[in-house]
Formats: structure tokens, C-alpha cells, sequence
């Protein structure tokens, strides 16, 4: 009898191990997966990369830029692409489905970004669009909810501009004035100039609307491309991508690389890229050395060609006359040929006289990165973010951050590993009290079969319990703890 209690006191403790070690196990994993994986990668991050960008020594020099500027100052701009909260228009998902998606999205997005703010102390942050995933189909009770959920998210101390996206305010001729206005109630203007305290300054273009073909939309982005521009140099901010062959690699970063480009393609409310002939006014007329959109949701880098010299970009002399006739022929309904096309054309075609007997232009390249998603919810394997610092010249940085979903995988096989463990656990105990039980019977000569049967299924039912019991005691420590890390990171 002594012996029998001290084999089952062995086999006990054994088995209370084997549940702290696996509660041991969650909790690391927890604390590892729902803080060190997203601190680290805002440590990453956490260097501004203050020497000049080599994707843009080319134009630069061709445009006598000076990498290190006389006016030196602190500029770092945080720039977030397509945030695009979830919410009821994203999926076909109702109930705790939905609420969940929700939640979670919102987490991961409002996690990284306090890391991120804390850690870089970035002086401005710049939204690239596409804010919030239904923006332009929430009536106006529904869109003020989701500005203060937005704004819930990213509370920060610093300096916020915001550019406006497809699903903000729609795509070309799904753009109207009172979705334009009701975003600039609230974030501001979708173009602009900005001047920074270095020599560079940066043009905001609301291409969306550019794209429509109704004069009362596109005016007032036309406002800002014909009208006086920031100095240069300039740093070109579009929505949506600019126009680049199907075929244009989007370089060795991007993480779709099947096909790993960015290809025409239309449909409800969205355009892949701008058209070429938009893109061509655009580059022209504001002559960047650098370009950055977002909307593809994952990162991309190409070069892009333009004309720079006498009749191109902003000339004083005759720029303001060309944008009066171009507004002023703008009253019918904007839908002609390939000349007028988007109301832009009208006005370029008359300043093409000056570009035809302008023999002196150069070639200039320019690199467009596009900013991947901040959201999980996206598409995409692993969000991102980019950092733009104009202290000494153009530096860029690409910074990815974690990948939520494989997170959530790993939980899964955690859940599984540890069920296996404790069923091999038990199941082992059960084998040897099974043969040990036989044993007994033989030895005793009471190998009664209705008896042995009896023993047999009690034995099974409690190792079942015993089972059931320890894989309670492993998930009520994890749940526990990580409901904590859900309430405290």
C-alpha cells in the first residue's frame, strides 16, 4: 500500500511538471508575441536616417540641390499609408466575427503607433489616405463616430497632416463636393503646399479628385498645381500611385513579388494608377526630386522620368496666366478628347507652344515609393511604415512591423502542442496504471473479467478527468495572462 502511494505521488508530480511547465511556456509566448516582437521592431526603427537617400542623388545633383543644406534643421516626418480602420464596409461580417476584426485591427494599429511615436518622436506625422475603409459610404452620423474612433487611435503630441483617399472620399467622378467638404471639416484641405524648416517643401496633391471630370471636384486640387507652388526643391505627396509601365518592377522590397509589380486596373471607386498623361502634367509642373503615395498597400519603388528646363514647371511669367484660361474654360462638363482630358490637358496644350521652341530641357528621374499599410486587416503579410528625414538632405527609411497573423497562427499551434503533451502525459500514466492494475489481478488470482472491466473504465474515466483538469489548469493561466497583456500593452 505504501509503495502504491508513493508511485502514485511520483506519477502526480510528474504530471504537475509537465502543467507548469506548459503554463510557463504561454506565458513567455504571450509576453514575447504581445510586446518584446513589437518593441523590437520599433527599435528597428528607431535610428532617422539622417544621410541623403541614394535613390535621389541622381536628381538632386541634376537639379544643383545641395545634399547638406546651409539651413540645417530637424525635419522627420512619420508617414502611415492606408491606415483604413475596419468597419462595417470592409467585410461581408456581422456579430463577434466583426466585432473582433474590429478590435483587433484597431489594436495592432494603435499599438505600433504608440511604440512608434514614443520611440522616434517624430515631429510630423503623415497620413497618406484612405483613413478610414468606408469613409465615403458612412452617412454623417456614422462618419463623425469613425473620425473620433480614428482619432482615439492616434493620439499623439506631434504635428498631423492627412492626405485624402479613394475610400475617404471616392475615385474620380465618384467624388463630390459634399464628400470633399465634409473631410476638410475635419482633416483639412486634400491639397496643398508645406514648407518645412529645411530647404525642401512638399506638395500635396489630392489625386482622387484630379481624376474626376467634373470641374466643381478637381478645382481646388487644380487650385494648388496651377497655382504659385511651394520653392523648391519639392517633394511630391499623391495618393494614388503614378502611372509606370505593367511590367516595372516594384524593386526587391515589396512583398506581393508574384507579380511584383503594380498593374492598371479600375473598378468600384479605385484606380490602381494615375493615368499617364495626369501623371506626365503632374511631374512636370511641380518638378519633384522625390515622390511618395500610398494606396497599394504594400511597398513599392520605381523611377519615373519628366522634362525640366525653359517652358516646364513653374514659370513665373507665365503660369498664372495659363491656369486663368484653363479654370476659365472649365464650366461645360469637363468630358472631351485626350486634350481636355481631366481639364488639366486644356491648360498644359496651351503652354505646349513654349515647350516646342524650348530646344534646352533635360530628362530628370525621380523615385516614387509607395508607403505599404499600416493595417493587418490589409492584404498584406507585414504592414510598414517609412520614415522621411530632411535634416541633411532626403533620407528614407523602410521599417516593417510585425506579422500579426502568424502571431495568431502560433498561438494556434502552442494550443495544440500543449494539448498533445498532456494527452501523450496522461495517456502514458493510464498504459502503466492499466498494466500494473493486471498485474495485480494475476498475482491475487482474481482475474474475474466483469472485474477487470470495471477497473479498466474507471481508470479510463479518470485519466480523461485528469486530463480535462490539467489542460484547465494550462488555459486558465494563459487566458488570464493574456487577457492582462490585452489590457496593460
Amino acid at each position: 500500500m505504501l509503495n502504491h502511494f508513493r508511485q502514485t505521488f511520483t506519477t502526480l508530480r510528474k504530471t504537475r511538471t509537465v502543467v507548469n511547465g506548459l503554463r510557463f511556456v504561454w506565458v513567455i509566448t504571450f509576453l514575447i508575441s504581445e510586446y518584446f516582437v513589437f518593441y523590437f521592431a520599433a527599435q528597428k526603427c528607431s535610428s532617422w536616417p539622417r544621410t541623403i537617400n541614394q535613390s535621389f542623388n541622381h536628381t538632386m545633383s541634376n537639379l544643383n540641390v545641395i545634399n547638406t543644406p546651409e539651413k540645417v534643421a530637424s525635419e522627420t516626418f512619420l508617414l502611415i499609408g492606408d491606415p483604413q480602420i475596419t468597419d462595417a464596409f470592409s467585410y461581408k461580417r456581422t456579430g463577434i466575427l466583426q466585432t473582433l476584426t474590429e478590435y483587433y485591427s484597431d489594436r495592432y494599429m494603435r499599438r505600433n503607433y504608440k511604440l512608434l511615436t514614443n520611440i522616434l518622436q517624430p515631429q510630423t506625422v503623415f497620413f497618406m489616405g484612405d483613413l478610414m475603409d468606408g469613409g465615403r459610404e458612412w452617412d454623417d452620423e456614422g462618419w463623425y463616430k469613425q473620425t473620433e474612433r480614428f482619432m482615439r487611435l492616434f493620439k499623439t503630441s506631434a504635428k498631423m497632416q492627412f492626405m485624402a483617399g479613394n475610400h475617404d472620399i471616392g475615385f474620380g467622378n465618384g467624388v463630390t463636393t459634399f464628400l470633399q467638404e465634409r473631410f476638410e471639416s475635419v482633416f483639412g484641405p486634400p491639397s496643398y503646399g508645406l514648407t518645412t524648416n529645411t530647404p525642401y517643401s512638399i506638395v500635396v496633391l489630392d489625386t482622387v479628385s484630379l481624376s474626376s471630370s467634373d470641374p466643381a471636384v478637381r478645382q481646388k486640387a487644380l487650385d494648388v498645381l496651377y497655382g504659385p507652388l511651394p520653392p523648391s526643391p519639392r517633394i511630391l505627396m499623391s495618393h494614388v500611385p503614378l502611372y509606370r509601365p505593367d511590367t516595372e518592377w516594384c524593386g526587391p522590397y515589396r512583398g506581393r513579388q508574384n507579380p511584383g509589380t503594380i498593374r492598371q486596373g479600375r473598378g468600384y471607386q479605385y484606380q490602381n494608377l494615375l493615368t499617364e498623361e495626369l501623371s506626365r502634367q503632374i511631374l512636370e509642373r511641380v518638378q519633384p526630386i522625390a515622390v511618395f503615395s500610398g494606396d497599394d498597400h504594400d511597398y513599392c519603388e520605381v523611377t519615373h522620368t519628366y522634362k525640366y528646363g525653359a517652358g516646364y514647371g513653374y514659370n513665373a511669367d507665365n503660369v498664372n496666366d495659363n491656369y486663368n484660361e484653363n479654370t476659365s474654360n472649365n464650366g461645360g462638363d469637363g468630358e472631351g478628347d485626350g486634350e481636355k482630358n481631366n481639364g488639366i490637358n486644356s491648360g498644359a496644350s496651351r503652354n505646349s507652344g513654349t515647350r516646342a521652341a524650348a530646344s534646352n530641357y533635360d530628362i530628370l528621374e525621380v523615385v516614387e515609393m509607395s508607403v505599404p499599410t499600416f493595417n493587418m486587416a490589409q492584404g498584406v503579410i507585414s504592414p510598414g511604415v517609412m520614415l522621411l528625414d530632411l535634416s541633411s538632405g532626403i533620407g528614407v527609411k523602410l521599417c516593417w512591423l510585425p506579422d500579426q497573423i502568424s502571431l495568431f497562427i502560433g498561438y494556434g499551434c502552442l494550443a495544440g502542442l500543449s494539448i498533445g503533451v498532456l494527452a501523450i502525459v496522461h495517456g502514458w500514466r493510464w498504459i502503466r496504471h492499466r498494466q500494473k492494475t493486471s498485474s495485480g489481478f494475476k498475482t491475487l488470482e482474481m482475474a474475474d473479467e466483469r472485474l477487470m472491466m470495471y477497473s479498466r473504465n474507471s481508470s479510463i474515466k479518470n485519466a480523461l478527468g485528469y486530463f480535462a483538469r490539467d489542460v484547465c489548469n494550462v488555459g486558465s493561466v494563459a487566458i488570464v495572462f493574456y487577457i492582462f497583456c490585452l489590457l496593460v500593452f
